[in-house]
């Protein structure tokens, strides 16, 4: 069973995916920030992270940075999420290794595709 670590700070939001892509067959853990998502990695080594952008305490970049930082986390695949469509954070994503870049609000099948598409 593939593994999912989902971070966003919008409680239903990870709420949805949660529900939907354990529907699918998938083991989901959620945070709601980076400091968070950090602690989980400690004990749930996920296949692929769906990373929010913008978060307190630790942003999505300040985490794919340290993710991709170690070598025990830095395979992992991140697929970020954000608000913004703004070209400098795509080119950013990329630079930092992300699989892929979705805009919010999201079509929920859109982002199960894209999840089976990269696992």
């Amino acid at each position: 069973m593939k593994k999912i670590l989902v971070i966003d700070d919008e409680r239903p939001l990870t709420e949805l995916l949660q529900h939907m892509l354990e529907g699918n067959g998938f083991r989901v853990e959620v945070a709601h920030n980076g400091l968070e998502g950090l602690g989980k990695l400690k004990n749930f080594q996920p296949d692929l992270i769906v990373l929010d952008v913008s978060m307190p305490q630790m942003d999505g970049w300040q985490f794919l940075r340290t993710l991709r930082a170690s070598p025990v986390t830095k395979g992992i695949k991140v697929i970020m999420c954000t608000e913004k469509n703004l070209i400098k954070e795509i080119e950013l994503a990329d630079e930092l290794g992300a699989q892929a870049y979705i805009l919010k609000p999201f079509d929920t099948e859109r982002v199960l595709r894209k999840i089976e598409e990269i696992l």
